[in-house]
């Protein structure tokens, strides 16, 4: 996996108004208020279908009294290889403090990645101390894992649209680079996001049956 990239990066905005710029960038490319303020915007419409395509008409997790573990590959903004080179340190250190942790510390682990995603689930499953026991990548970039794809011991299942025939060939490649367990599940008509009807809903019944069957039970204290 290359870690090196040329892309840079000028804003991230959230939902509830979240926004953060690099103010450096917006000299360097001399980007007034008002040119980034039009492109918000238009993100802005795209974040709030995404958001309501991901989380329909369900509540916000309220998340006081709770600890999250937050992960981000960087694909939004546009650092992809160095990114996921970041994302897979992460997750190896998210997961090693999952472990930690009494209440997570006997249950199985599973990684699901998208795009970039994927190679540093694949990347962090590749440690030799690595606790995963299954991975599945999703539209993924699998062949950004490199040298390390041999390494990964854990059963992978990679989900590819139909019509998205580049990353297809990508998975092909790294697909034959993999010693573990693993399949290849194409679904037909779908694209890079899967944003066409119900092939979301296939990609989440496919990479159910692969954690439930590759996953062993959680195992609960005696009472």
């Amino acid at each position: 996996m290359s870690c090196t990239s040329s892309t840079v990066w000028m804003r991230v905005a959230g939902e509830r108004g979240v926004r953060v710029v690099d103010e450096a960038v917006m000299r360097s490319t001399r980007t007034s208020e008002d040119e980034l303020a039009r492109v918000e915007e238009i993100e802005r419409v795209e974040l709030d279908r995404r958001s309501r395509r991901y989380r329909g008409d369900r509540p916000r997790t309220e998340l006081r009294g709770r600890t999250a573990v937050v992960v981000d590959d960087g694909v939004a903004s546009g650092s992809t290889a160095r990114a996921a080179c970041l994302i897979a340190r992460r997750l190896t250190d998210a997961t090693h403090w999952v472990r930690t942790r009494d209440e997570a510390r006997d249950l199985p682990v599973g990684f699901f990645g998208a795009s970039n995603g994927a190679a540093a689930a694949l990347w962090a499953a590749a440690e030799p101390d690595s606790p995963v026991g299954a991975v599945v990548s999703r539209g993924g970039r699998p062949d950004r894992a490199g040298l390390r794809l041999p390494a990964v011991t854990a059963p992978t299942l990679l989900i590819v649209g139909g019509n998205d025939d580049v990353v297809i060939g990508l998975n092909q490649q790294a697909q034959a680079r993999l010693g573990c367990e693993n399949r290849l599940a194409v679904i037909p008509g779908a694209t890079h996001l899967f944003e066409e009807p119900g092939t979301l809903e296939e990609v989440a019944s496919l990479a159910a049956q692969w954690f439930t069957g590759h996953l062993p039970p959680a195992s609960h204290p005696a009472a």
